[in-house]
Formats: structure tokens, C-alpha cells, sequence
């Protein structure tokens, strides 16, 4: 009788078990859900500046030894008391300068600050990943949500070369894709300054191993990722974000000009900054 009781209390308590583990599951779920529905990669209004601010990414810094150049310190400031389309080449794979730099920027008293990153909505579909992004300041990177962000007075980072630039990522060339335009538009039509970074070091992060080309292109295609995407990094490159003179859309008679003057300006930052360049601008 002894061993049928065990066996029965067994069945007890592992089916308790069971049920305690799906309501507490069922009530967790309901509660991080609040994330999703809120929609906060619409608003930046999870953003935290004590996360962004730790002493541990310093340890991050160091690794990259990471840095920041201002081609005049004085005239970004100043067109920083208005919300600022910052856009940034090359995207790399990993985007580390963005997130150093705008994002978990430790005790840096260099980096700037309270700008928000536009970020793929991929990254707000993962559960947990979505928490950091949202805290060390990412917001969607649709029009519509920058649009919003820059009416609300805040200042926005894009890295304009986007999944097309992910994909040139290499460690022997720096080629930077200009196709896209939302971010000129976006300063254009809002008369916000321009402010041109070359993200120098980025391509040289991870070596990109030459496997499953076909069905990457397949991926990128059918969803935008470069998935899969087979890579030896982050190394311990050096990093140093160059931040350029502010460019004003009124000074220009239209968003092709603008345009083009961004990529004049990009490219003279990078042949001052990048001793031989070796790459072309797409």
C-alpha cells in the first residue's frame, strides 16, 4: 500500500506541478505581452539612461578601443539644441560604432547624447533582445515612427546603408551604398541638420566566411536579412566614430542636392579620417 500512495502522491504533485508551471507561464506572458501591445519602439518611452550609462561598457570601449572625433565640436552642439538626423556609414554587420556611441555609452563624456536609433523591426520581434534595444534607446526605423520621434523634439541616429551595405561588409574594402534617400527626406521635409559620421573600423570587425551566398540572397529577397550570415568576430578592431559639420537642409534647393552633398561630405571625412581607402560608393 506503502508504494501505491508514493506512486499516487508522485502523480500529484508532478500534475500541480505541471498546472502551477502553465498558469505562472499564462501570467508571465500576459505581463511581458504589455510590451508588444504597447507598441513602446513606436514612442522611446522605455528608453533608460542608467542602462545606456553602466560603468561595464567601458569594458566594451576599451575592447574596441573606442573613440570620438568631432570635425567641429562647437557647430554640432549647437545644432543639436534642435532634433538631428545624425546618419552614419558603414553599417557594418554588427553596427558596433552605432551602439558604443549612441547607445551603451558607459562613462564616455565624448559620445552624444540622448539621440534615439533607428532600428529594424526584427529586433522588437525577439523576446528579451527587444528589452535592450528598446532600453539603450532604439526605436522602429519605419518613416512614420521618425517622423513622429523628430516632431517630438528628439534627435534621431539612421545608418542609411541599411541590409544592402550589411551584406558589402568586408574586412579588405570599405563600400558604402547610397541608394537610399528616407534619411535626406526625413531632414527635407522636417529642416532638420544633417550630421554626416563615418563609423571608421566597422567593416573590419568580423571576416566574413563565403558560405551560403545563394541562400542568403534567397533570405534577403523573400524577408530583407541576410540570413545566414557565417562570420568570425567581433575582433578587437579599433573604432572611431567621426563626427562631421552639421549640414543645413535650407541650404539647399532641393532633396537631391541634399543628397548628393551628403555623399561629397561623407567622402571627404573618409579620405581624411581612412589612410587609402580601398572601396568605391555605390
Amino acid at each position: 500500500m506503502l508504494v501505491y500512495a508514493l506512486i499516487f502522491l508522485t502523480f500529484l504533485l508532478l500534475t500541480f506541478s505541471w498546472l502551477f508551471g502553465i498558469f505562472w507561464g499564462f501570467v508571465f506572458g500576459l505581463w511581458y505581452g504589455k510590451s508588444y501591445w504597447k507598441f513602446s519602439e513606436h514612442t522611446a518611452e522605455r528608453v533608460w539612461k542608467g542602462f545606456r550609462e553602466l560603468f561595464i561598457w567601458d569594458l566594451l570601449h576599451y575592447y574596441f578601443k573606442f573613440s570620438v572625433i568631432y570635425e567641429d565640436k562647437e557647430a554640432y552642439m549647437m545644432a543639436k539644441s534642435q532634433p538631428c538626423v545624425h546618419a552614419m556609414h558603414p553599417h557594418g554587420l554588427m553596427a558596433i560604432t552605432s551602439i558604443l556611441g549612441f547607445g551603451l555609452y558607459g562613462t564616455s563624456t565624448d559620445c552624444p547624447k540622448d539621440v534615439l536609433i533607428a532600428t529594424s523591426r526584427l529586433v522588437y520581434k525577439i523576446p528579451f533582445v527587444r528589452d535592450i534595444g528598446l532600453w539603450l534607446g532604439g526605436i522602429d526605423a519605419k518613416y512614420e515612427v521618425l517622423t513622429g520621434a523628430i516632431d517630438k523634439g528628439h534627435s534621431i541616429l539612421i545608418l542609411p546603408g541599411g541590409v544592402q551595405e550589411m551584406v558589402l561588409a568586408n574586412r579588405s574594402r570599405l563600400d558604402i551604398y547610397t541608394k537610399h534617400k528616407g534619411f535626406a527626406r526625413l531632414a527635407f521635409e522636417k529642416n532638420s541638420p544633417i550630421i554626416p559620421i563615418f563609423a571608421k573600423g566597422e567593416n573590419r570587425v568580423v571576416i566574413m566566411l563565403n558560405a551560403f551566398n545563394g541562400l542568403k540572397r534567397w533570405f534577403i529577397a523573400k524577408t530583407g536579412y541576410p540570413i545566414p550570415s557565417l562570420f568570425i568576430g567581433p575582433l578587437p578592431t579599433k573604432l572611431t566614430m567621426v563626427i562631421g559639420k552639421p549640414m543645413f537642409p535650407s541650404d539647399y534647393t532641393s532633396l537631391e542636392e541634399l543628397h548628393k552633398a551628403f555623399y561629397e561630405n561623407l567622402s571627404e571625412l573618409i579620405n581624411k579620417h581612412e589612410s587609402n581607402p580601398v572601396g568605391q560608393i555605390i
